[in-house]
């Protein structure tokens, strides 16, 4: 092939992914513009929680795991509507509707076993640890009444914008997943602080009985499923338990992470104001690729292989765009926010360089994982809807912690 030949390619391929992906970026942008905002919310919610932590100490190990799982479970009941919207499963909200049922009801029994399991995880990595912590009883509980209460707010608003978006001609899997998981953010760190005040100040025998009720409705959940739920709802349970169990585990150990250098973050609380849009944003790049990917592959667009044709080309180099776009701006407001709130803060220049460097090392790690387990999870039969993005996710909590950490103490200590 010649010089001018090359060239050619090299321009029409340029055209072609202007032309296709500026929807993509268009969509994906705004809805991460509002997601980042309710995050440095969430962000500012939890920086203000220094006193409660400190109150019950353990309780930040939960806190990430608990995120991660709302979004988990209810980015994937984004994702799949998105894919019945595409495939036309469903077009309206229509309770006579078997795809949408079941998907009513496969959350909810997630959020219940998986709220109790988190509970459960966190109190052991916090002895395993060796930090002094609550009791598994008060995990457990936190961890279940802060579930149920941004699980349903979730279920409603996950249902409310995958089907607002299509009726107003946006692509869902460029809008759902960052819009729920932020929104889950934005519910989940209230619940958990609120239900962690409220469990603190109920006595030793109302702390008992409602750990038996916990553990009678964990057996209940769990035989429902098993010997009266349809198989779509085995599959969707089947295949995300073995998935959340994981993701649970990476969770807290990113909340351990966190405990462990907790003192960092009461020094420099706005470091707690970045975590959860830090975090979700890393998510949302990996889990807006996944959702794309996943929708391509079940249409054809994309075969299984490990190629970097052009269609996978277009959806990484999105990612890499949407990354410069992203991080920057959640240093800025990040900063904005925390000079508001009268939370100690680093500079401004440092602040984004802080987001920025470490949003790149995240974005680069994501992507590459996120292409990987697309890929093998489609080849081995399984749904990557259930997949996918409760991997990504996790995996970027525990990465993002990993790198803001280390990012700052390389930079500035």
């Amino acid at each position: 092939m010649t010089v001018l030949a090359q060239v050619e390619n090299l321009q029409g391929f340029l055209r072609s992914y202007l032309s296709e992906s500026t929807k993509t970026l268009r969509e994906g942008y705004g809805a991460i513009i509002l997601s980042i905002i309710t995050d440095i919310l969430a962000g500012v919610f939890l920086g203000k929680s220094h006193e409660i932590l400190q109150w019950m100490p353990g309780l930040i190990i939960l806190i990430p795991g608990a995120i991660g799982l709302r979004g988990n479970i209810f980015g994937s009941l984004g994702s799949r509507l998105g894919s019945g919207i595409h495939l036309g499963l469903i077009g309206r909200f229509d309770l006579k509707n078997p795809f949408i049922k079941e998907n009513i009801r496969a959350p909810l029994y997630l959020t219940i076993l998986f709220s109790i399991i988190l509970g459960a995880i966190s109190s052991f990595l916090c002895r395993f640890f060796g930090i002094g912590c609550i009791t598994v009883e008060y995990f457990v509980i936190v961890s279940l009444l802060g579930g149920l209460i941004s699980g349903l707010i979730m279920l409603i608003l996950t249902f409310l914008i995958a089907f607002v978006s299509s009726a107003k001609g946006l692509d869902p899997d460029n809008v759902t997943t960052p819009l729920i998981t932020a929104l889950g953010d934005f519910f989940t760190v209230p619940s958990i602080i609120v239900s962690a005040i409220l469990v603190g100040n109920l006595n030793s025998i109302v702390i008992k009985i409602s750990w038996y009720l916990v553990i009678l409705l964990l057996i209940g959940n769990i035989l429902y499923v098993i010997l009266r739920e349809s198989k779509s709802v085995k599959r969707i349970v089947y295949e995300s338990s073995t998935v959340l169990i994981v993701c649970s585990f990476v969770g807290s150990l990113s909340g351990s992470l966190m405990e462990y250098n907790l003192s960092k973050f009461l020094l420099l609380p706005s470091l707690l104001v970045m975590v959860p849009a830090f975090l979700e944003e890393g998510g949302n790049i990996g889990s807006i690729l996944a959702s794309r990917l996943s929708s391509k592959l079940h249409l054809g667009l994309i075969e299984p292989k490990f190629r970097l044709g052009k269609n996978l080309m277009m959806e990484i180099l999105s990612s890499y765009i949407l990354c410069m776009c992203v991080f920057p701006l959640v240093g800025i407001l990040n900063f904005v926010f925390s000079k508001l709130t009268n939370l100690r803060t680093l500079d401004f220049i440092d602040t984004i360089i802080l987001t920025t460097i470490s949003g790149i090392l995240l974005t680069i790690i994501i992507s590459s994982i996120t292409v990987l387990l697309s890929f093998v999870s489609y080849k081995r039969g399984y749904d990557p809807d259930n997949i996918l993005i409760p991997v990504v996710t996790s995996v970027a909590d525990l990465l993002g912690i990993f790198i803001l950490i280390f990012t700052f103490d390389f930079l500035f200590v």
